[in-house]
Parts: C-alpha cells; structure tokens; sequence
C-alpha cells in the first residue's frame, strides 16, 4: 500500500504561485498549512505504531527515535523528539484528533504531550475531570496561539496544580524574588529572580521597548542589551517606541559617549 501516491506531490510541484491571484495566495497559505498538519498527523500515527510494533528493533536499532534519526531525514533531537510526541498522542485522543483535522500542528502537539507528561510527573494523581480541562485548555490556546504560548500555559497550569512542590526550580515561581534599593550615590539598584513563565513574560513586555534604534543617518546603534534595557524603561523612550519617533528617543548621548558601558553603578 503506497500511503502517498507520486501523483500528489508531483501536482504540488507543478503549481505556478507566481501565477495565482492575491486570494487564492492568502487561501493557499492556510490550505497548506491545513495539509501539513494532517500529513504530520499521520506522520506520528506511523511512528507510533512503528514503536508499538517494535519495528525499530528488529532494524537494529536501540529505539524508535534512534532509528528514525539514522534515516536521515531529520536531525537526531527532532526525530526523537517527534517520537515522543508520538507515542505520548496515544493517550491524548483528543490532541491526536486536533492534529489529525489539521486544527493544529505537530509542535503544538507536541508543547501538549510534554506539558502533561510534566504534569502526570508531577500531580500523578490529579482528579481525572481537572486533568481532562488542562487538555482542553492547551488545545484552546493550541488552535489560536504559537507553540511557545501552548508551553507557557502548560507551565502556567503546573504551578497552578501543585505550586510548591514542583522540583524544577525554573518553574518555582516561589523562589521569585525582585530587591529596588538606593546605593549611597542616589542611583537605585535593581536585582532579581524570576522563574521562566514570568521571566519570559517581562521579557516579552520589554522586548519592543529595548530593539535597537539606529541612528537617522543610519548609524548602527551601539548600546549594549542592558543599557537598551534600561532605555526602555523611560517614560519619553517607550512613547517613542509605540510612536516610531526615533528622533525622540534621545540616544546620541549614548552614542558619542561610552561612559559607564558595562559599569554598575554603586
């Protein structure tokens, strides 16, 4: 039995995107992202029962993801990777049947699997009914956000579980802690510690507000991450950023003098 006849990517192939109208374009993009997941949907359903079989044994391979990685055709991580997802999805139907619609791909299933393996590690005996909506509620933002945010919220719904008692100290968000003092010269020192989710989430805030500004001559701009950082802090500077005002964001100071570069203030 062939799974995919020649035919089918041949036709693919032999399409002309130049010659397509702007809606079928945009139409296009979402077909075949459709059909990717479905084909990753059967992808993983082959991998799965290739590990139930033990197939990958009897190829002299010590397990599936060893012998998948040794076809080739993919890098080592992502081959074993993708088996774990796939045998993990046996016991996620209804993540299985997302993937299989083409409602999400198979590294939102796969942000899926591995935030409920942590979850089952961790909370092993958390009330069927409460384990079920963790599901659904990964699935819920699976079909509308990126892989990342699925992975978020499956930290996100760990610590709401059992938020003391998870031994992964980067998701301890018990151990957060954020010290604002005033050193003897009237500077003010800021020191802290945060677990991944809200690290992530402080980064995510700061991150448009701290790009780097090249000058308008085209001058590259040449303060360091943390002084960009510190920048986007100021009231003036982050107006500038929502605005696209480079002019205002008053860094030529910055840029003709490198006093302080990579100084801590005391």
């Amino acid at each position: 039995m062939v799974l995919i006849p020649a035919s089918q990517p041949t036709g693919w192939s032999a399409i002309d995107a130049g010659a397509l109208e702007d809606q079928d374009l945009i139409n296009g993009v979402r077909e075949i992202v459709a059909a990717e997941n479905t084909l990753a949907s059967l992808k993983l359903r082959v991998l799965a029962e290739i590990d139930t079989r033990g197939l990958a044994k009897q190829l002299g391979s010590k397990t599936t993801g060893d012998w998948f990685a040794n076809t080739g055709t993919t890098n080592p991580g992502t081959a074993k990777r993708l088996v774990r997802t796939a045998v993990g999805l046996q016991s996620l139907p209804t993540v299985s049947d997302a993937v299989r619609g083409g409602e999400i791909s198979a590294e939102h299933a796969a942000a899926i699997v591995s935030a409920m393996a942590e979850i089952d590690r961790v909370v092993p005996d958390l009330d069927t009914s409460v384990r079920a909506a963790a599901i659904e509620t990964l699935l819920t933002v699976a079909r509308v956000h990126a892989p990342y945010l699925v992975a978020e919220k499956g930290r996100d719904l760990l610590l709401r579980f059992r938020p003391r008692e998870t031994d992964v100290p980067s998701e301890d968000a018990t151990r957060n802690y954020l010290e604002i003092s005033r050193t003897r010269t009237g500077r003010t020192r800021i020191v802290g510690d945060f677990d991944a989710l809200n690290g992530d989430k402080l980064r995510t805030a700061l991150s448009p507000l701290a790009k780097p500004a090249p000058a308008a001559d085209g001058t590259p701009d040449d303060r360091t991450p943390s002084q960009r950082n510190a920048d986007g802090h100021q009231p003036g500077e982050r107006q500038a950023v929502r605005d696209g005002a480079e002019e205002r964001l008053q860094l030529p100071d910055r840029r003709r003098s490198r006093r302080g570069r990579g100084s801590r203030g005391g």
